[in-house]
């Protein structure tokens, strides 16, 4: 299967979020030994470059086509490219209210840009070491017993997030201060901001908390590629698999092996 992605234009854009947006758009590796399967990296690398897509639409470009996908993929990539885009908006928020107080925080997009980045690496360190990462890793312990890991793993660290930001009496910041700084400051400035002024709840956290369980709702559903290593104790390595892209609610699992290539185009 090829996929053809064309590079992200530069019209509309200034210099800064053109190479952004193209670097996260980008293939990237890293030399390690024992390293996933190119497959898998070249579809997370076709996910991000459709993702930077759909975000150069959506905030510069409402004229830019879209690479041509299934209505379910559609609906996948668009209620994820919502997540990134309210979080834009939360982080120009953040700012204007801050800024009201007295504090000066920059760039709000260089902040949005520095996460959004941040996110990119933080998941393809995650594909060269699934043992360290526990929503990454299925498989089981025994006959029929399933571990912790795996898909149903992913789609619980998710939702549980989802639960800590929506608390309506006490939410609290899930993301991981030493890992994600830039993702854990911004969340504690909208919490305190959102605790404060109404207004900010409603314009900004809000929308990005609904933004953020709407993606969450369609985890299980087409269109959204879910992929967890399993160790297979014959080899001693980690085998991957992801759910068949026709397949609703995470039923068939189909290793990582098909032969993917993403061809971009000027």
């Amino acid at each position: 299967m090829t996929i053809f992605i064309d590079l992200i234009p530069s019209d509309g854009l200034t210099q800064k979020q053109f190479e952004l947006l193209s670097l996260c758009a980008a293939s990237h590796r890293i030399d390690l030994d024992n390293p996933p399967p190119e497959s898998l990296l070249i579809t997370v690398d076709a996910e991000w470059a459709l993702l930077m897509h759909w975000l150069y639409k959506k905030g510069w470009q409402k004229k830019h086509k879209l690479p041509y996908m299934r209505k379910e993929k559609s609906k996948a990539l668009s209620l994820e490219g919502e997540v990134w885009w309210q979080l834009l908006r939360l982080c120009r928020g953040v700012r204007d209210y801050l800024e009201s107080e007295g504090e000066h925080l920059g760039s709000a997009f260089d902040r949005w840009g520095s996460i959004l980045l941040k996110c990119r690496l933080l998941e393809l360190n995650k594909l060269y070491n699934p043992a360290k990462c526990s929503g990454l890793k299925g498989g089981r312990t025994g006959k029929g017993t399933k571990t912790e890991g795996g898909k149903r793993a992913l789609k619980s660290i998710f939702h549980g997030k989802l639960k800590l930001l929506g608390n309506t009496t006490e939410p609290s910041n899930p993301f991981n201060q030493e890992t994600n700084p830039q993702l854990y400051s911004l969340i504690q400035d909208a919490l305190y901001l959102s605790s404060k002024y109404s207004n900010f709840r409603d314009e900004h956290w809000g929308l990005f908390l609904e933004a953020y369980r709407k993606w969450t709702a369609n985890l299980d559903r087409k269109g959204t590629i879910v992929a967890w290593a399993e160790k297979d104790e014959k080899i001693g390595e980690y085998v991957w698999y992801q759910r068949a892209p026709e397949a609703d609610r995470g039923k068939q699992k189909i290793p990582f092996s098909i032969s993917v290539a993403v061809t971009y185009t000027a």
